[in-house]
């Protein structure tokens, strides 16, 4: 956030807004801390946030059980009320976790929603979404493990940022290439990518 000219509030002086791709829990040693802090920004509208798997996962569970405490099915209802795509900038800019599809564009259905939370998969390998990709918006999405950022220019264009910042070890997607995690975040309009190190103790 430092990097990106955010101040520790979440403000920018720019009057920037941060925008999370999910898959902010099950992640790293910092989890509920890390899933406070933006639950916060969110609700002070500092921040928006796209659902991703791993909250969508979690807040079933917590919702299907009578033994989850009062604040734990809060928590679990906010995630799953949190959207599953965001079009910004007058629709010129699409965020969402897994993967976008090209006749599911601001289409609100469970189709929608299993592409945009969790991808698509052919004969059980994932699909290589970006280069199927027709839709108008620049699509921004998280979720596949990549070494470096993934550009496309089919459709809109598309950029995958998961660079596995939680992993001291991991494995891109698509070449198999083996890399030490960071953090990545992508700045619109620019199409800048800014990276960060991630700290040893947060892993």
């Amino acid at each position: 956030m430092k990097k990106l000219g955010y101040k520790k509030n979440g403000k920018h002086p720019a009057g920037r807004k941060l925008v999370f791709v999910g898959d902010v829990i099950n992640r790293g040693n910092h989890s509920t801390e890390t899933l406070a802090f933006i639950r916060d920004l969110v609700e002070n509208d500092l921040a928006l946030m796209v659902r991703g798997n791993h909250e969508s996962d979690w807040s079933k569970r917590v919702l299907s059980t009578k033994k989850a405490s009062k604040e734990a099915v809060k928590i679990a209802k906010w995630l799953h009320d949190l959207p599953y795509q965001l079009l910004l900038d007058d629709n010129r800019l699409m965020i969402v976790h897994a993967a976008a599809h090209t006749d599911l564009v601001g289409v609100m259905s469970n189709k929608a929603e299993r592409w945009s939370v969790r991808g698509g998969r052919i004969r059980g390998k994932a699909w290589d979404w970006q280069n199927a990709y027709r839709g108008k918006p620049f699509v921004v999405a998280g979720h596949t493990p990549v070494a470096k950022p993934r550009f496309s220019k089919k459709g809109g264009g598309s950029v995958i940022i998961d660079t596995s910042a939680s992993r001291r070890k991991a494995k891109d997607r698509f070449t198999g290439k083996k890399f030490a995690g960071y953090l990545t975040a992508f700045r619109w309009p620019e199409k800048e990518i800014v990276k960060q190190k991630t700290l040893a103790k947060d892993l």
